[in-house]
């Protein structure tokens, strides 16, 4: 079983690979995915180079991929916990770039959701138990989903905005820009009160890069561009503040990180 298990990973994985080396490449229905995020704009989205963090996610998921098939290491508990929900995943992020590349927005986001719900699944299994955590599982199980979650979270907002958009919803009559405001608030406030409860940094710098793209990315309009920097310089320093008391906190752990 537990070698199913991990073969089914890494066959999971190679396939999100492709997918999205055949959307770029090919690219699937003659554009790129970010050539589909410029056809529908919002006042959310970030600047082109913010989707490179899925560079630093894919890495992280291979050295995932690699820690759980190791003798060693594959039958820890977090990993053993996370099951085939990191398959699930997989396919739903494939499926996510088919239907995004080939427009077809509402799905998309349905989609996107259960792959938002999935990584959540995945987040509450690793951190489940008190057990003493390695430095490895911490790096290559903690790291990669807490980066995985904190950008579909991300990317959940603006997935959700653009099929609004695509809907032709009038926002109550509100304007568009108040509404962008609002949802990178509730972004911020998110960041802040999910990764103190979690004690997760990695999940808040997330945010912190994206906010910072975002403003990047909506200079020509001065309000979404200040909150954009104001909620990632708020966010920054929350973060700071967060990481110097893990460091306190983790000098007084009874059981401190073992070297696996």
């Amino acid at each position: 079983m537990h070698a199913l298990r991990k073969t089914m990973n890494i066959a999971g994985l190679l396939l999100v690979l492709i997918v999205n080396t055949l959307s770029q490449v090919l690219p699937i229905n003659g554009m790129t995915t970010g050539e589909i995020s410029d056809r529908h704009h919002t006042y959310v989205t970030p600047a082109g180079y913010v989707f490179t963090i899925w560079s630093v996610i894919y890495l992280g998921l291979i050295g995932f991929v690699i820690y759980q098939a190791r003798k060693d290491t594959g039958n820890r508990p977090a990993v053993e916990r996370i099951s085939y929900w990191f398959v699930v995943s997989c396919l739903l992020n494939s499926a996510w770039i088919f239907l995004w590349h080939y427009e077809q927005i509402g799905w998309s986001t349905l989609v996107m959701a259960a792959l938002l719900l999935t990584l959540i699944a995945i987040y509450q299994r690793i951190r489940y138990g008190r057990e003493s955590r390695a430095i490895g599982e911490y790096s290559f199980v903690q790291v990669p989903f807490s980066l995985y979650l904190g950008w579909i979270c991300v990317a959940s907002i603006v997935n959700v905005t653009v099929w609004l958009q695509d809907m032709g919803w009038n926002g109550w009559g509100i304007d568009p820009r108040m509404w962008a405001v609002i949802l990178l608030t509730a972004a911020g406030v998110l960041a802040v009160t999910f990764s103190y409860a979690k004690k997760d940094v990695p999940f808040a710098l997330v945010f912190v890069w994206a906010f910072i793209g975002i403003g990047v990315e909506q200079q020509a309009d001065a309000w979404i561009r200040n909150a954009a920097w104001s909620l990632a310089a708020i966010v920054g320093a929350a973060t700071l503040w967060l990481l110097v008391q893990v460091i306190r906190d983790r000098k007084r752990w009874d059981q401190p990180y073992i070297s696996r």
